[in-house]
């Protein structure tokens, strides 16, 4: 996402845990890019709401990923609360616009695929899907213009075939490209058409051919 918009001329600020890391995977601070040392589960409210003023729009992509001692907690301290706190953050500081990485099948069981097999696998630790389900119902209910993107699985490779996409709980299965998301997800900063929507996203081979403007207003 950072290196798209650094391409497209924007200025970014990359919201990291730790500048060291965050300067050695993406580059040193120039004029287009900057770091901002965010951590939305330690953090104070304050803070936060100190740290996104002045900000046009902020892409959230945090989630829990254990680098020490497993916390069983993770995923609701992170993608639940954590998320939940700087949605908050956003509406006090008046940030107008918020783009979710979210997940297929967080909504699952309500949409009758509470047997399927990757709604159960992906709760089995720490229900990490009920917790991005609850961040998302807070966001939705909240005065932001938000987007939630919700991707199939992540693929480290390049971009293979088309994007489909969908609306809330239609897509229930498949992966795509990190990068196709991280297009989606910057074309949704500044597009009308992805005002207040769920999109669910996965690549397919035979999907339909659609620009992403046209893929956000078919949802």
């Amino acid at each position: 996402m950072v290196e798209i918009l650094q391409r497209k001329g924007t200025k970014v600020a990359a919201g990291v845990r730790d500048l060291a890391k965050g300067e050695e995977t993406l580059g040193r601070p120039s004029g287009k890019l900057s770091f901002l040392e965010v951590d939305v589960v330690a953090d104070s409210p304050a803070s936060l709401i100190e740290k996104v003023a002045g900000y046009s729009a902020v892409i959230c992509a945090t989630g829990y990923s254990p680098s020490g001692p497993i916390d069983i907690l993770g995923p609701y301290k992170v993608d639940n609360k954590g998320t939940i706190k700087l949605a908050e953050a956003l509406v006090a500081a008046g940030v107008p616009k918020m783009v979710l990485v979210s997940s297929l099948l967080t909504n699952g069981w309500e949409a009758g695929q509470g047997l399927n097999k990757n709604f159960i696998i992906l709760n089995l630790f720490g229900g990490v899907l009920a917790a991005k389900n609850n961040a998302e119902r807070k966001i939705m209910k909240s005065t932001l213009d938000y987007t939630i993107v919700r991707p199939g699985g992540l693929k480290e490779a390049a971009p293979e075939g088309q994007i489909r996409y969908g609306k809330a709980d239609t897509i229930f299965g498949g992966s795509i490209s990190r990068y196709s998301v991280a297009e989606v997800c910057v074309a949704a900063l500044t597009s009308k058409s992805a005002s207040n929507k769920v999109v669910e996203i996965v690549a397919e081979p035979d999907a339909t051919k659609l620009s992403i403007e046209q893929g956000f207003a078919s949802v």
